[in-house]
């Protein structure tokens, strides 16, 4: 089950009702879990050696020899260079995994607007309240505002006499 706004109640209850909206959600569900499951290790992988690289730049500012230090910068730009060309391919599937995720969310919510607009269009027709309540009330009203305005002005013109 989705959140709590109407279209969540309302495309909840669609799901119960269609047989493919729910296979497509459970599909989802699936894919995203996967996702997760498939990527981490290589997350946890590509973590590590970031964090190598932040961790040597930051002990490259201890060094005091510049040309020491000007030839540890060149090694470890040298090293992270091979890295990123090394998971290229890697980063090229997320990045195609990710391009696709977007996607999918995107008509995943086209498709939530798009089944439930039907039903809350159906509600408005079919539970419009009578006019005749609230036409008797704007009547009501304008009757009691002229009476209120009457009224105050009269006490208003004998207090100003």
């Amino acid at each position: 089950m989705r959140g709590n706004s109407l279209i969540d109640l309302i495309y909840n209850d669609l799901l119960e009702k269609n047989s493919q909206l729910n296979k497509l959600e459970d599909e989802l569900t699936m894919f995203n879990d996967a996702k997760r499951d498939s990527l981490k290790t290589f997350y946890n992988y590509n973590n590590k050696s970031d964090s190598y690289y932040s961790s040597a730049g930051n002990e490259l500012s201890n060094i005091k020899d510049t040309v020491l230090k000007a030839r540890l910068i060149l090694l470890l730009a040298n090293s992270k260079h091979k890295y990123e060309h090394n998971i290229s391919s890697f980063s090229k599937l997320i990045r195609d995994i990710d391009s696709n995720s977007v996607v999918i969310d995107d008509y995943r919510k086209t498709l939530e607007i798009v089944t439930t607009l039907p039903v809350i269009e159906k509600y408005q027709l079919e539970h419009m309240p009578d006019i005749k309540t609230a036409a008797d009330m704007a009547k009501s009203a304008k009757k009691l505002k002229n009476k209120t305005v009457k009224l105050a002005q009269q006490y208003q013109s004998a207090i100003e006499k």
